[in-house]
């Protein structure tokens, strides 16, 4: 069993450094058996960036999510009735995580007595340290993702990005290419339930991430990417400026370059279209 100490020996020679100020997209059980749980992997990582730094974790709560026409039918009476007894006011203080969507490392990071929580009803944010309240105070509501998100003020103080024993594909930082990019599927629509009574629409929904693991092996050519393992899994580690840079840098030249090729994705089908493109294959990184 790995110990708390050991983590963040493997977290500090993977590159992290006291001051940092990291996005941290997990996988726990990736990690194997670790003998310090998982509020014993938050201390690592806290220990790892140490005074100054700051963890950011995606704290996504979707439950209340109607989906959108090009990925399900429209919702029967019946369909109608479950979502509403299912649907939950959100509450950044008092809501949970989806742990399902993001892992249970977030919700842990919910619960630390020093967090604060972005307030959007759908994307939210947790933030840990210093800095905690700069990044996620005045999260938009439209594009969640955009130029006033958290992952924004991630990319203006310099921060980096741990995949830890996760891929590309839920590297959400890469949606902030997107929004910067002005990719044409950027501005579509999700519509969620705020009440029993009240659905609410949403500008600038995220799309499908399949994709994003074709941008892994340029930024590894490019060494921007610093490989490793924590306790048993595969980590990244890479600097959040580099890497929407890169991700722009494409992404203009190629809009829809990120979506899936799966025919079945009917998100990237109809992404796929908005962007001009039906062809799969075109341009693509490979």
């Amino acid at each position: 069993m790995w110990t708390q100490a050991e983590l963040t020996s493997q977290l500090c020679a993977l590159g992290i450094r006291h001051g940092d100020s990291l996005l941290v997209i997990s996988s726990l059980r990736s990690l194997g058996e670790i003998g310090c749980g998982a509020s014993g992997v938050l201390s690592a990582l806290l220990e790892a960036v140490g005074p100054g730094g700051n963890l950011l974790f995606p704290a996504f709560t979707l439950s209340n999510v109607i989906a959108p026409p090009e990925i399900g039918a429209e919702m029967s009476f019946a369909d109608e009735r479950l979502a509403s007894a299912l649907m939950t006011t959100f509450e950044a203080e008092l809501t949970p995580v989806d742990t399902h969507l993001v892992g249970i490392l977030p919700e842990i990071a919910r619960r630390h007595p020093d967090a604060h929580r972005s307030r959007h009803p759908l994307y939210s944010f947790v933030a840990l340290g210093d800095d905690a309240e700069f990044f996620v105070r005045s999260a938009p509501h439209h594009y969640p993702f955009g130029s006033e998100s958290p992952l924004a003020k991630l990319f203006q103080k310099d921060g980096s990005v741990i995949l830890l024993g996760t891929d590309y594909s839920t590297n959400i930082a890469l949606h902030l290419a997107e929004i910067w990019a002005r990719v044409p599927y950027t501005r579509r629509s999700q519509t969620y339930r705020s009440s029993a009574q009240r659905t609410c629409e949403m500008i600038g929904a995220p799309g499908c991430r399949a994709g994003f693991a074709r941008l892994e092996p340029l930024m590894a050519n490019s060494r921007l990417q610093r490989n490793g393992t924590v306790a048993a899994a595969k980590c990244r580690l890479f600097a959040m400026r580099m890497a929407i840079s890169l991700a722009t840098a494409y992404l203009e030249g190629e809009p829809s370059g990120l979506l899936c090729r799966n025919p079945e994705c009917q998100r990237c089908v109809a992404a796929r279209k908005l962007c001009g493109s039906d062809n799969s294959q075109s341009n693509e990184l490979q």
